[in-house]
């Protein structure tokens, strides 16, 4: 959307420009800040130093001279100290979360049980009691806090703060964001779980920073469906109504089936993954992951098939996108060794295009917490852009 540009609209873009410098390049100069944004000199340290005044960035050091000489540059940097965001996923059985101070650096993390209700208000309880528990540990109070990020399944109105339908919660237009506030001082943001998880990759991934394009698929407890969320042109598309990223059917009970009974025949009394699965009820990622990991012949066969499952998926994506980098998030993380080459091999064999058949596939760097550090990123992006 086109801004006018007032000057009051003016310094703000540039005190936009100038902190997210500032934050993805740590001891940067106002020389080297005023040579990539083309702005005056005198313009950037204005700028730094209002920021300073305002406690959100530091002097850290002094650098070297130029070789012309002159007056070593003063660096700068966030101050991690200014706040604190909470990111949290919310998933049918669990919560997952993570506190990160303002240069986004991890203060502290861990999985919570929930119990699962079609209830909001029982679920907002127990996200209270984790959230002011947390605090307590970390010696934390609200007005600390800057914001709690939260990326839940589902048809998503992030605007509007509504769960406008999720499978795992049974909600249905849902005003959550406000059921949320008003448990807490601080701002509390929601958004899908795949979109929380694609934004966190632009935002804290400092690899993917500058990448226009990113397609983010995230796969979590069991193998049935996949979220995805989607970076355009910097951007995360959502769709008209939020609803952009449901995935479905990635995996049935039949298929499922059928993998345990192939593992079986295959590997017989030595795959123990089929001896301790139910043949009807999807196992957990984890415990299939956990059994690879011991070496379970089963396991990491059945894996293999997964991926050849998740790279159709992949290939269709990627032939109606054409995305720079795939990032998979979620619990599939933890499985990047056992399946990261075949998907690899697969999109190149089967893409149509030849200039996307190279397209790099990723895993996420932040593993299982994927989705609650998206969380924070809903709320990094409203403080450093909005």
């Amino acid at each position: 959307m086109f801004r006018s540009g007032s000057t009051k609209l003016v310094r703000s873009l540039n005190k936009q420009h100038v902190l997210n410098l500032v934050r993805m390049n740590p001891g940067i100069s106002a020389r080297d800040i005023s040579i990539t944004t083309s702005l005056q000199m005198s313009t950037v340290l204005y700028t730094l130093k209002a920021l300073k005044t305002e406690g959100i960035v530091k002097e850290v050091g002094i650098g070297d001279s130029t070789v012309q000489g002159g007056k070593p540059p003063v660096m700068w940097d966030i101050t991690s100290e200014y706040g604190f965001v909470f990111g949290l996923e919310l998933l049918s059985t669990e919560a997952r979360l993570v506190l990160l101070n303002f240069k986004g650096e991890e203060q502290f993390k861990n999985i919570f049980p929930i119990n699962l209700s079609n209830d909001p208000n029982h679920i907002a309880d127990q996200v209270e009691v984790v959230i002011n528990e947390v605090l307590e540990e970390q010696n934390l109070s609200e007005n600390q806090i800057l914001g709690m990020g939260i990326g839940i399944p589902g048809t998503v109105d992030s605007e509007n703060g509504i769960v406008a339908y999720s499978y795992a919660f049974d909600f249905h237009n849902i005003k959550f964001r406000d059921i949320l506030s008003s448990k807490f001082s601080f701002d509390v943001e929601i958004d899908n779980d795949a979109n929380a998880g694609a934004l966190g990759i632009k935002w804290l991934s400092r690899s993917e920073f500058m990448v226009k394009h990113i397609l983010y698929l995230s796969i979590n407890q069991n193998f049935s469906g996949i979220g995805a969320g989607f970076i355009l042109n910097h951007e995360l598309y959502s769709g008209i109504n939020g609803a952009a990223g449901e995935i479905k059917t990635f995996l049935d009970k039949t298929t499922w089936k059928r993998f345990l009974k192939n593992a079986k025949d295959k590997f017989g009394e030595d795959c123990i993954i089929c001896n301790g699965s139910n043949d009807n009820v999807l196992t957990n990622i984890s415990e299939v992951i956990l059994n690879a990991k011991k070496g379970d012949k089963g396991s990491i066969f059945i894996l293999k098939e997964v991926a050849k499952e998740l790279s159709k998926k992949i290939i269709l994506l990627v032939d109606l996108l054409n995305p720079e980098v795939i990032i998979i998030g979620g619990d599939m993380c933890d499985a990047e060794k056992y399946i990261s080459s075949l998907l690899r091999e697969r999109v190149e064999k089967y893409v149509l295009s030849e200039a996307a058949k190279k397209t790099p596939i990723k895993f996420s760097p932040f593993g299982t917490y994927s989705g609650a550090m998206g969380g924070t990123a809903l709320i990094f992006k409203k403080i450093f852009i909005n």
